[in-house]
């Protein structure tokens, strides 16, 4: 995926100061910047935080084609899931992510503690 961040580095910020801003080394930003590897929830909000704009701004244009309610609903959805994940000290990025996509695969957009306990359990296990 290739992110937007040409787009809203307004300060031109060189790579080597965003990913210092970011917490992240220059070649793991570089890797983040051609798509060759994916970027957490975390991080794209931590470059939005460095650009000052949304994380979803960030985003391929194309995937930007969701109506306001479902773009809220996602992100009502992503902070539930951060939110117990550091509740219970769950690091695993890759283990939210996968929590993340089968909530939205059920069209569990409003999950309950118990939920999300199923859902980390089954994730942990594929």
């Amino acid at each position: 995926m290739l992110l937007q961040i040409d787009a809203y580095n307004k300060d031109n910020l060189p790579m080597h100061e965003i990913a210092n801003r970011m917490g992240i080394s220059r070649s793991h930003f570089q890797a983040f910047k051609a798509g060759r590897k994916g970027m957490t929830l975390h991080n794209l909000e931590k470059l939005a935080d460095v650009l000052k704009c949304k994380p979803s701004q960030l985003l391929p244009q194309d995937w930007q084609t969701l109506s306001a309610s479902d773009s809220d609903t996602i992100i009502t959805l992503c902070e539930c899931v951060i939110s117990y994940a550091n509740k219970f000290n769950i690091t695993d990025a890759n283990q939210q992510s996968k929590v993340i996509a089968a909530l939205l695969f059920d069209f569990q957009t409003n999950p309950t503690e118990d939920d999300l306990r199923t859902y980390f359990k089954l994730v942990s296990f594929s």
